[in-house]
C-alpha cells in the first residue's frame, strides 16, 4: 500500500474539481439525504445530483459506526467509530458532498449499539426528542429544499434505519415551526419536498416486509459522465470503496440504471408543478429564481449570474478565461445577496462560497493544512504548516490566513510565508494553553461549508483584483494522544 499523502496528491485532479465547482454555480438547490450509519448513503444518487445537476448535496448521518464489523483489523467500539468516521469523510469528499453528524461527540447517546429490531429500541438508547432535535438542527443549518432518508420505516428493516427515517419525516413537519426547539437559536426552515426511496431494503442483511411505495420520480444514474470518467453508479462505488472496514465498493460495468423515488410530502412554500424531476417547482436555476421577482435591479443581477456562470462553464478548461468569468460572476452575486429577501438570501451566500472554491480550483491553489507530528501529544508543542500553490494570477502579497484550533490549543504562524519551490508556506508552532486532555476526532465536523469544530484554516486570497474566501481542513481528522499511554499484551 502506498503512503496516504501520495494517494491524496495523485487523486487531487484539478480539472475534475474545477468542473464540479463550476457546475455547482448553476444550481440553487440543496438536497439532504439522511442515514443511520457510515455506508448507508445512496452514493449513486448523490453522485448524480451533485456532479450532473450541480446541487449542493448534504449527507446527514446519525451514528459513528461503533457497532459495525471490521474487515480490516481488530478495532471495535469507539476505535472502530473513529475509523468509520474517517471513511465517511473520504467517501463524501469523492462526491463533493457536505457531511453532518447527528452524533456530534464521542459521548453522544446517538450511538451504534449493534443491531436493533425496531425504532423504539433505538430511541430507548438515543432518546427520541434528542434525535429529532439533532435532525431539526441539521435542517436549519443547511436549509435543504429536498429531503430523503435512505431506508423505509417498515417491519423487517434495521431499527436504526427506521428510527432515522421516522425522525426525518417528523423533522420535515417541525423544522419550520419557530416554537419547536427554539433553544437552538437557529432560524426555522421549511423544506419544500420530502421523498422516500422507491426501492426496497430487502436483501442479504434485512428483509422489508412491505413493498416500496410507488415511484413518482426517476433518476438516471447509469449515464456516463466523461469529465468524471464513469457512470454515476460507478462513481458511487468509488465513494463506497472508502468504507473498507465494511467491505464496501464493487467494480461495476457501464449499464443502464434508473433509481426510483417516491414524493411523500410537500410543504406550503412548494409551487405545485408536474413532477418531471426532483427539482420541479423549485427555484432550481437562475432562470427559475428570476420568475419570482419583478424588481429590475434584482433581475439584472440574476441574469448576470446566469450568463457569467454559463460563460465560465463554456470557457472550461481554459483557466484564464474561467477566472475572468468567475470574477464577473462573483461581482454579480455579491451585489445580489443584499437585495434578496431572507427566504432566498442563503442561496446567493452559498454561491459566493462556492465561487471561492471554484476559483481555488481554477488557479490550482491546492491549499494544505498539516501538523507534525500528525497526531500531537497533549501538552507538548507541535509544528504547523499551511501552504498553497503559486499560480500566475494569484496575488501573493494579499493572502490573509487565520488558523482555528480546538479550545485550549493555540497556534502562532509566521507573518510572512516562505517560498518552497512553487508553493508559499506559512510555518508555526502549536501549543497547549493549559493542561489538556486528548482531542477526539469525533468532534470534527467535516464539511465544506460548516466547520463548527476546528481545526481549520480560513483563507482570503485575491485573483484579478477580487477577494475570495475558502476554509481548509486537515486531510485527516485532528486528534491528540495523552501524555501517558499504555497497552496490554498477553504473556503467553
Amino acid at each position: 500500500m502506498r503512503k496516504t499523502p501520495l494517494n491524496n496528491q495523485q487523486f487531487n485532479d484539478p480539472m475534475r474539481t474545477l468542473w464540479r465547482r463550476l457546475m455547482s454555480l448553476r444550481s440553487l438547490v440543496t438536497f439532504m439525504q439522511t442515514g443511520a450509519h457510515p455506508d448507508d448513503e445512496t452514493t449513486k444518487m448523490l453522485a448524480k445530483l451533485t456532479l450532473s445537476e450541480g446541487m449542493h448535496v448534504v449527507y446527514c448521518n446519525a451514528v459513528r459506526g461503533q457497532g459495525g464489523q471490521n474487515a480490516l483489523g481488530v478495532e471495535r467500539d469507539d476505535d472502530l467509530g473513529i475509523i468509520r468516521t474517517q471513511e465517511l469523510v473520504f467517501a463524501m469528499k469523492t462526491l463533493g458532498a457536505d457531511l453532518y453528524w447527528l452524533a456530534e461527540t464521542e459521548d453522544d447517546p446517538i450511538r451504534d449499539f449493534g443491531f436493533s429490531k425496531s425504532p423504539e429500541q433505538a430511541f430507548d438508547i438515543w432518546g427520541h426528542e434528542h434525535t429529532l432535535r439533532q435532525m431539526v438542527k441539521a435542517i436549519r443549518i443547511f436549509k435543504p429544499d429536498l429531503l430523503c432518508p435512505t431506508f423505509l420505516d417498515v417491519a423487517g428493516q434495521h431499527g436504526h434505519h427506521r428510527a432515522v427515517t421516522r425522525v426525518t419525516i417528523e423533522a420535515f413537519d417541525f423544522s419550520g415551526d419557530p416554537d419547536v426547539f427554539s433553544d437552538l437559536k437557529l432560524d426555522p426552515w421549511t423544506v419544500s419536498k420530502l421523498y422516500l426511496p422507491g426501492w426496497g431494503g430487502g436483501g442479504s442483511s434485512y428483509d422489508d416486509e412491505e413493498p416500496p411505495p410507488e415511484a413518482t420520480t426517476f433518476l438516471d444514474v447509469g449515464s456516463f459522465d466523461y469529465r468524471m470518467g464513469g457512470t454515476y453508479a460507478q462513481i458511487g462505488e468509488w465513494s463506497r470503496g472508502y468504507h473498507a472496514t465494511q467491505g464496501m465498493g464493487e467494480l461495476r460495468d457501464e449499464s443502464p440504471d434508473i433509481l426510483p423515488l417516491h414524493l411523500l410530502k410537500t410543504s406550503g412554500v412548494f409551487k405545485n408543478t408536474e413532477e418531471e424531476k426532483v427539482s420541479s417547482g423549485l427555484p432550481a436555476t437562475w432562470q427559475d429564481l428570476e420568475k419570482i421577482f419583478d424588481d429590475g435591479k434584482i433581475l439584472m443581477r440574476i441574469r448576470q449570474a446566469d450568463l457569467t456562470s454559463l460563460k465560465a462553464i463554456r470557457a472550461f478548461p481554459d483557466n484564464r478565461a474561467v477566472a475572468d468569468s468567475l470574477s464577473e460572476f462573483s461581482e454579480a452575486v455579491d451585489s445580489l445577496k443584499d437585495m434578496l429577501p431572507e427566504l432566498h438570501r442563503h442561496r446567493a451566500e452559498r454561491k459566493i462560497r462556492q465561487a471561492g472554491q471554484a476559483m481555488a480550483a481554477c488557479c490550482v491553489l491546492k491549499p494544505r493544512l498539516r501538523f507534525f507530528p500528525s497526531e500531537p501529544v497533549a501538552g507538548k508543542e507541535f509544528d504547523v504548516d499551511f501552504s498553497v500553490h503559486k499560480w500566475v494570477g494569484l496575488d501573493e502579497k494579499n493572502i490573509l490566513l487565520e488558523i482555528h484550533m480546538p479550545p485550549g490549543i493555540n497556534v502562532q504562524l509566521d507573518a510572512q510565508p516562505s517560498k518552497e519551490g512553487s508553493r508559499l508556506s506559512w510555518k508555526g508552532k502549536g501549543s497547549f494553553k493549559k493542561k489538556w486532555g486528548p482531542v477526539s476526532p469525533f468532534k470534527s465536523i467535516h464539511s465544506e461549508i460548516l466547520q463548527e469544530e476546528p481545526p481549520r484554516a480560513d483563507v482570503i486570497y485575491s485573483v484579478n483584483g477580487r477577494d475570495y474566501q475558502i476554509s481548509v481542513v486537515p486531510e485527516n481528522p485532528f486528534k491528540t494522544f495523552p501524555e501517558i499511554s499504555c497497552s496490554l499484551q498477553p504473556s503467553n
